[in-house]
């Protein structure tokens, strides 16, 4: 979205300290040269290498080379009701290439900054 005429937001591995789990969100993209210490350029938490698998692709993080991963959480992990069943995605170990918690189809086909 660029609602607020940012540049549009990246899916990044939350590196500040109120992440007190492997936490992936959408955050304004940084600029390249950026001196913001938990947000892209030089921390390379906003950069995914895009690795063809059987199905899909596997999205590996360039900060610590982990997995975007489909998990089920409670309501609460991602701002709802406790109560809530939800699916999230966190950033954990890579596992085999096509599993399917870790193979997604990109519409775009990853061609994107």
């Amino acid at each position: 979205s660029d609602g607020f005429n940012a540049g549009g937001e990246c899916v990044e591995f939350c590196i500040s300290g109120e992440c007190w789990f492997p936490k992936v969100q959408a955050w304004t993209c940084a600029a390249k040269g950026s001196s913001d210490p938990f947000h892209g350029s030089e921390k390379h938490n906003q950069k995914w290498t895009i690795k063809k698998v059987k199905g899909g692709v596997q999205l590996v993080n360039g900060m610590n080379n982990k997995c975007l991963t489909s998990v089920h959480a409670a309501g609460w992990a991602v701002g709802l009701d406790a109560g809530i069943k939800a699916v999230a995605a966190q950033v954990t170990d890579c596992a085999a290439p096509g599993s399917k918690n870790q193979t997604f189809v990109m519409s775009t086909g990853g061609s994107g900054d």
